[in-house]
């Protein structure tokens, strides 16, 4: 996922969320796109506001990694105070 690597501007077509699947589904590691811009993103103003459009394009703050760590427990572990407020806006 090209936003987990180098998130340059903050969309919902660069999020890959036209369709609301990405939010969801995960991939081999088992990473949700929330889970991975917490647990690779920096917790930077840029990362945050990555944050923010997966939740209001629908990413579930409540799905866990395989391990049942959940994107606020990974910001809060990683000391990124904003964005586990974020995730807190929205349910997680």
């Amino acid at each position: 996922m090209a936003v987990a690597t180098a998130p340059a501007r903050v969309s919902t077509p660069s999020l890959g969320l036209e369709v609301g699947e990405e939010c969801a589904s995960g991939h081999d590691l088992g990473w949700t796109a929330l889970l991975e811009a917490v647990i690779l993103g920096e917790g930077s103003d840029r990362w945050q506001r990555v944050v923010r459009s997966l939740l209001e394009n629908g990413a579930d703050p409540s799905i866990a990694d395989r391990d049942g760590v959940t994107p606020l427990q990974h910001a809060r572990n990683r000391g990124f105070m904003e964005i586990a407020r974020i995730i807190e806006q929205f349910g997680g």
